[in-house]
């Protein structure tokens, strides 16, 4: 990555936050102090989250999902930590694969929806790695992408909906 990546990288999380600040703002001024202490702690809980997310050592995974998310292709993933212990998994595999699904939901998307994603990172005591992904949109071509994402390895589909997919991937 390079300096104006990096830069980028930092832009986006300086705008999603200013985005919230603006709304409490907004609810303060307006004088609804109860959905300002309701965005408030939204907030503390996206940071939180955020914290949890980059801690993970896992840099090219980190990186690599903040790339795909930043590069307003129509889809964005938000990622959830659930790890009991450190991730055993292969960093730059796991990056792989994450770019590899990203790419495949945008080829059999709708160019002009919009879609949102939720990763989970799920490390349990005694289990493989195991990606969760979950994703919202417009899935009118959603057998094309069944058959897509079917055809990279360990990836399982758990729901397939017109407005909804749900499926996981775990590592060996």
């Amino acid at each position: 990555m390079n300096e104006r990546e990096a830069i980028n990288l930092l832009k986006h999380y300086r705008h999603r936050y200013a985005n919230y600040l603006q709304l409490i703002i907004s609810y303060a001024q307006l004088g609804k102090l109860d959905v300002v202490q309701e965005k408030a702690a939204e907030l503390i809980k996206v940071i939180n989250q955020d914290q949890l997310f980059h801690n993970m050592p896992l840099p090219k995974t980190i990186i690599t999902l903040i790339q795909l998310t930043d590069m307003k292709s129509g889809l964005e993933w938000t990622p959830i930590i659930d790890l009991e212990q450190k991730p055993e998994i292969d960093d730059q595999q796991l990056a792989e694969v994450i770019q590899t699904i990203h790419q495949q939901i945008i080829e059999q998307s709708m160019n002009l929806s919009l879609y949102h994603g939720t990763i989970t990172f799920q490390q349990k005591k005694s289990e493989p790695f195991t990606l969760l992904l979950t994703c919202r949109g417009n899935f009118s071509r959603k057998d094309q992408l069944k058959d897509s994402l079917a055809k990279i390895d360990r990836i399982q589909i758990e729901r397939a909906t017109d407005e909804e997919l749900s499926f996981y991937w775990v590592a060996q």
